[in-house]
Formats: structure tokens, C-alpha cells, sequence
């Protein structure tokens, strides 16, 4: 006996296994389950082979393995999503103290928010606490520093009056020493203001707009001269002095060349890297001999004469 579904053709097998495989009428791979039944009447017993065609089973399996594989694509790339999402959110509170650093270098603002997560929070608030404190000892230090130049002066002053009551002889002696003494004492305070105003986060001056405030004022003192002043400053260019020390570094320089140029004055800047910047004030003057260059940048050295010889270079 056999189904219909193999027409006129019988069951084929191949393989010489302990489980040959079956093929169908079209040559078709069959899953085929094999059993013996032994029935009273029949000696030798009945052999039953149900079959069925692979082909389908095995389109089924692969649509849905296809499925499962998009399924678990997607799992994977939301997981991703999730964690990238996970930990750029966890990092916001670091990228934003990171962008209100940036605006204490730029003087923007002078303190953290105190809005940060819990975990941070005692980090913020230290830093505003070394931040505040820094600025009052600065602060403190500048009254101290100028507390020191006033009590000074009245005994300087005492002095330089004394002075005039001594013989010639006397006088020619002390004069330069107390005049050293009053230089020394301009000298390290104004060091000590600079240095501090350097290092203070949340302060900016434009160096472009210090030249042009101060060249005003020269150019109405020195009008009978004609100078001409160029500028080649930025006026993006900020650096981290106060405006009060800015000025006072760059008017000596100006005033100078005010007095020594022939009728130019160039101003620009080198950077030397991301953080330092050089100001550069050229004049078309007599100038320094070299020989005498590294002499007028020691402390307390003034060249009483002007001298000629152009500086090379």
C-alpha cells in the first residue's frame, strides 16, 4: 500500500545509516518516521513510513531565522542607543561645568552655578570656596601692598625734605640712595599687583582697546610732535590683566616712544602659543645701543641720556 501522493512510484531511500534518508516522488527530501506494527494475523508484522516534504519546513525556518536575526539587530543598536544615551546624559553635568570654566576665563561670570547633581555638588562648591578665597586674599594682599606704598612715602618724603638741609656734599651722597630706595619699592609692588592680576581667573583686558584710549590722550600731550600711531592689534585679543595694570604696563612703553620716535609708532603681537601672547611697541626713534640693552631692563637702571645709535635688528 502507498498514498496517493507518490502516484505511481514508490518510496525511494539513500544512504546506507542506521537512518537513510527518504525522497519523494519529485525527489523531494522527506522528514519520514518509521515504525512496525505486528498485528495478530500477520506474521512478519506491518512497516509504516509517514512522510513529509522538507522544503517547506526548511522556508519556514529560515524566514523566521531571518526574523529573530532583524529582531535581535534591532535589540542590539536600541541597547547602544540606550547606553550612549545613558552616559552622554551622565557626563551633561561635567560638560557643563566644563563650558562654566570657560566662561571664568573669559570673565562672563565669577562663580559655578550651584545647580548640579548631588554626586558633584561637593566638588562645585569647593571650587567656588578656592575661588572666593583666592580672590580675597588677592584682594587682601593689594590693600596690604598699598597700604605698604603709603606708609613708605611719608618716610621718604621726610627724607628727601632732610635732605635739602645737608651740605652739598652730603646731599650728592644720599640723593641717589633714596632715590634706589623709592625706585625698588615702585618696582615690587607694581611686580606684586601684576603678578597676582595674572593669575586671577574671570579677568580680561583688549590690549587693541587700551592702545586706543591711551594714544588719545598722548596725541593731544605730544600734538606739536605729528606722531602717527599705527595699530595692528586685533580686537579679539584678550589677555588676563586688569585694565588698571594694562594700562600702566603699556602707557610707560607708549609714553617713551612718544617722546624718543620721529613721527611713527607701530603696535602688533606675536602669539608665542594658545596661552601667552607678545605685545610688541616699535618706534622709529634713535633707540638703545645694544651694549646698553640689557643694562635698562635691570631693576633700578635709567639711562639719563639719550642716545643716538639706532638698535639694530
Amino acid at each position: 500500500m502507498r498514498s496517493r501522493s507518490l502516484w505511481d512510484k514508490t518510496l525511494q531511500t539513500k544512504g546506507k545509516d542506521k537512518r537513510p534518508h527518504y525522497f519523494g516522488a519529485n525527489n523531494e527530501k522527506l522528514i519520514a518516521i518509521k515504525r512496525t506494527l505486528f498485528l495478530p494475523d500477520v506474521s512478519d508484522g506491518v512497516t509504516i513510513i509517514i512522510g513529509q516534504d522538507e522544503d517547506p519546513i526548511d522556508d519556514t525556518l529560515e524566514s523566521l531565522t531571518g526574523e529573530l536575526w532583524l529582531i535581535l539587530g534591532v535589540m542590539v543598536l536600541g541597547i547602544l542607543a540606550l547606553i550612549v544615551g545613558q552616559v552622554s546624559w551622565s557626563l551633561r553635568p561635567l560638560g557643563k561645568m566644563q563650558r562654566e570654566l570657560k566662561r571664568l576665563r573669559t570673565a562672563e561670570q565669577h562663580s559655578l552655578d550651584e545647580q548640579y547633581p548631588k554626586e558633584i555638588a561637593p566638588l562645585v562648591k569647593d571650587l567656588n570656596a578656592l575661588l572666593f578665597h583666592y580672590q580675597e586674599l588677592l584682594e587682601r594682599a593689594r590693600h596690604h601692598a598699598g597700604n605698604l606704598s603709603h606708609a613708605l612715602k611719608t618716610p621718604l618724603s621726610v627724607l628727601k625734605n632732610e635732605l635739602e638741609s645737608l651740605s652739598e656734599e652730603d646731599r650728592a651722597k644720599l640723593q641717589p640712595q633714596i632715590t634706589q630706595i623709592q625706585a625698588q619699592i615702585d618696582y615690587h609692588l607694581g611686580r606684586a599687583r601684576m603678578a597676582g592680576a595674572m593669575n586671577i581667573l574671570a579677568v580680561k583686558s583688549s590690549p587693541s582697546e587700551r592702545v586706543d584710549a591711551i594714544s588719545l590722550a598722548f596725541d593731544k600731550v605730544y600734538a606739536e610732535r605729528d606722531i602717527a600711531l599705527i595699530s595692528e592689534l586685533d580686537t579679539d585679543l584678550e589677555v588676563a590683566v586688569e585694565k588698571a595694570d594694562l594700562d600702566e604696563m603699556l602707557g610707560n612703553l607708549l609714553e617713551n616712544a612718544y617722546k624718543w620716535s620721529d613721527s611713527l609708532i607701530r603696535v602688533h603681537s606675536n602669539d608665542i602659543d594658545d596661552s601667552e601672547v607678545e605685545l610688541i611697541i616699535e618706534d622709529d626713534g634713535p633707540g638703545i645701543p645694544l651694549e646698553q640693552c640689557r643694562e635698562v631692563t635691570k631693576r633700578g637702571v635709567r639711562l639719563m641720556k639719550a642716545h643716538q645709535a639706532p638698535v639694530s635688528g
